[in-house]
């Protein structure tokens, strides 16, 4: 099963939004993901097709990180994380 995000989709919801299939959850960025997030965009393959570099220190990532998790206070929520496998 795959689901199609739209980038100008507008989730207005009061609880944590959640998708979860056999192969991948999705669902909103937490702070306690900086660790994994930062391992990953350390990766120079992941640096293929992000526009923002490698990050040199965790604090960098954090610092890139942190508007999203604010955002999510919001009533319209844009950024998840994808935990899983995806083809």
């Amino acid at each position: 099963m795959r689901f199609f995000f739209q980038r100008h989709s507008k989730f207005k919801l009061m609880v944590e939004p959640e998708i979860i299939t056999e192969r991948i959850k999705l669902r909103l960025i937490k702070l306690s993901d900086l660790e994994s997030i930062h391992n990953l965009h350390s990766l120079p393959e992941t640096d293929a097709y992000n526009a923002l570099g490698i990050p040199k220190t965790i604090d960098e990532t954090k610092s890139v990180i942190q508007p999203w998790i604010l955002e999510h206070q919001l009533k319209e929520i844009k950024n998840y994380l994808v935990i899983g496998q995806y083809n």
